[in-house]
């Protein structure tokens, strides 16, 4: 019954997150391109009580929406990147980070190693591409999800994940 939980979580976070993508200001050309990402992590970063973590390997048609904005004080972090050359379904992935607390690890997805960390992949129940990838690094629970993305190119994402501080702990 966890695992449902957690499926409805994750699903209605990305429902909320698709929905404010025009309060976040994508509809007005908000969005933070990748190249500027590494600047405001780093302002969120010093307003939040876990370390933040960026995915290197990002395509360069992808920007990203960033809930909340770097004036809030934050507990939970949604990035979410959007493909800008299409006009429909342009969702590519969801990332979500916060202090890692009790997390149970879902038992019924398929373990990987990220970065020495034990992860876990759930896909989609209804075999639609992509799944959630979710694991603990450094004190900080990260989850992606995506309904583009297949489970290698997930993995590889998430592999490519780095600390916006490294000198924070």
């Amino acid at each position: 019954m966890k695992f449902f939980a957690k499926i409805l979580v994750g699903f209605s976070l990305s429902f909320l997150i698709m929905i404010n993508l025009n309060e976040a200001g994508y509809a007005s050309g908000k969005t933070t391109s990748v190249q500027n990402l590494q600047n405001e992590l780093a302002k969120i970063e010093k307003q939040s009580d876990f370390s933040i973590f960026k995915p290197q390997q990002v395509p360069e048609e992808w920007s990203v929406v960033i809930k909340p904005q770097s004036k809030q004080h934050t507990s939970l972090l949604l990035l979410t990147y959007v493909n800008n050359q299409l006009k429909d379904d342009y969702m590519m992935v969801g990332i979500q980070q916060r202090k890692a607390g009790n997390e149970e690890r879902n038992e019924k997805g398929k373990n990987v190693d990220i970065n020495g960390n034990k992860a876990t992949f759930q896909s989609w129940s209804d075999n639609k591409l992509g799944g959630v990838l979710s694991w603990i690094q450094e004190g900080t629970y990260i989850e992606i999800d995506s309904t583009k993305l297949n489970e290698k190119e997930m993995i590889i994402l998430a592999k490519s994940m780095e600390k916006v501080n490294k000198k924070s702990t």
